[in-house]
């Protein structure tokens, strides 16, 4: 993906010469997304990386939401340097404590701010998937 790139030069003209001289440029690129979330399966208690890289003036500040309200950084849960959110055991409780739902990160620079595409992220049971393999196996006998 090719950013547009703004850029502005500055001359000055010699009353007398009429000769220019180039006083400065300015360039800026515009803010996009490298990489965005993607939708996710993950077992409980598993680390699961969601992506976000985005390309623009520096510096970048990435934000991440869940469900529309800010992330807050813990123990558990990181804002790479990249970007990325690492979440180090996914939460499966009911409620508020689930890590389950849908995330978007927000990259904002001195020129803007985009917001990511939604990522869901889904909790697997592992007795789920144990009982469907058992009934996967007991279908070939």
């Amino acid at each position: 993906m090719q950013a547009a790139e703004e850029r502005f030069v500055w001359w000055e003209t010699d009353a007398f010469t009429n000769n220019q001289h180039q006083l400065g440029v300015w360039c800026f690129s515009e803010l996009f997304f490298v990489k965005e979330p993607q939708d996710v399966t993950v077992t409980r208690k598993d680390p699961v990386v969601l992506d976000c890289q985005a390309h623009g003036e520096v510096p970048i500040k990435v934000t991440w939401l869940k469900n529309g309200a800010k992330v807050s950084e813990n123990k558990r849960i990181e804002v790479l340097s990249n970007g990325s959110l690492y979440i180090s055991e996914v939460e499966g409780r009911r409620g508020e404590q689930s890590d389950e739902g849908f995330y978007q990160c927000l990259a904002v620079n001195k020129y803007g701010a985009i917001l990511s595409q939604k990522a869901h992220l889904t909790l697997s049971s592992k007795c789920l998937s144990f009982w469907l393999l058992t009934i996967f196996i007991a279908t070939f006998r």
